[in-house]
């Protein structure tokens, strides 16, 4: 399996990026900045650049408001495309005795935005808050309502399946851990639940359609443009996607570095409601790269999801795991 030919180069733009940030995101016009490859007349070539994100071109800017031609000696690419990140926390179906990534979770407080389970984490200890175990992850936008912190948390109590009418309680076995720490911000949406119920865990995904039982998650690694990814959402359950863009920050929303996926088909969904949570993985080797926690409303397709008939969308942001995980420890693994 051969490496991304793209991974030392990107480094190095990212460098600049970081470095020019700031400039391009007070710009007028400018809606957000990535690492991305580089289009010319319309095509898709095979160049990284910086990417300046704009409401629409325009001819008659001042000098000083134009995006440069390049920084530091790399191109910019102009794209009139204004993203609208939505959130997504919903859905899915069974109870499992054995929990794994994919399958859906809840707070117990309110069991209507269901949410996706990453993947089980094991801590060391050294974040205060989180003392050294295995815990849930997924976002903390789905297990807000657990979150002591919260005015709606009567209980740290999270449930695996997330699917339930509030006409009556869950049932008790419904409950599969309790809401420890979480962290919701520019650069996260991250939160732990420690396992309980009598339930256990394997780090692994269910297998694309067609295929046999499951894939075994890896370990994890950083997403590089043209990476060929999937994950298993709640909702839509398995589907592909391609990084287009890295360290993407939007100027009009708390965003800031995320991981941007295409759907590999033209007109597929990649996510919906519901898939918030879900990793995102490599597909060549089974590597956490991210951790998905929003979608592009303006992408939403005509194909409709599995479940509950919810339009899909085709792209999709994350935010990069090894960021996610470092808010739980120094040294966090999959379990």
């Amino acid at each position: 399996m051969s490496a991304n030919p793209y991974e030392q180069q990107q480094k190095v733009i990212v460098a600049i990026l970081e470095k020019y940030k700031k400039q391009l995101l007070s710009l007028p016009n400018v809606t957000g900045v990535a690492v991305g490859r580089k289009q010319r007349k319309g095509q898709t070539t095979e160049e990284l650049s910086v990417v300046v994100f704009v409401r629409e071109k325009l001819l008659d800017l001042a000098p000083h408001e134009a995006v440069p031609r390049e920084m530091d000696g790399i191109q910019t690419d102009v794209v009139a495309r204004e993203m609208v990140p939505k959130l997504c926390a919903t859905d899915p179906f069974e109870r499992f005795e054995t929990m794994f990534s994919g399958i859906s979770t809840t707070p117990r407080d309110n069991p209507l935005p269901w949410g996706t389970i990453g993947c089980i984490i094991r801590t060391d200890g050294t974040v205060p808050q989180v003392p050294m175990d295995e815990y849930i992850l997924t976002c903390e936008h789905v297990y807000a309502y657990a979150n002591p912190l919260s005015p709606h948390s009567t209980t740290r109590q999270v449930m695996q399946p997330g699917k339930w009418m509030p006409l009556t309680p869950a049932p008790a076995n419904y409950n599969c851990g309790d809401y420890v720490y979480g962290i919701q911000n520019a650069t996260n949406d991250c939160a732990v639940a420690r396992i309980g119920g009598g339930r256990r865990f394997i780090n692994q995904i269910p297998n694309s359609p067609g295929s046999i039982g499951y894939r075994r998650l890896n370990g994890i690694a950083v997403a590089v443009v043209g990476d060929s990814v999937y994950k298993y959402g709640a909702t839509t359950k398995y589907t592909r996607g391609e990084v287009t863009y890295v360290n993407y920050d939007d100027v009009n929303l708390n965003m800031e570095n995320a991981i941007v996926v295409n759907s590999a088909g033209l007109g597929d969904y990649w996510a919906t409601d519901g898939d918030s949570g879900s990793v995102l993985v490599r597909y060549r080797d089974d590597m956490v790269l991210g951790m998905n926690f929003a979608v592009d409303k303006a992408s939403q397709t005509n194909k409709v999801s599995p479940i509950e008939l919810y339009y899909g969308y085709s792209v999709g942001f994350a935010y990069d795991i090894g960021t996610q995980l470092r808010n739980f420890g120094t040294n966090v693994t999959l379990a």
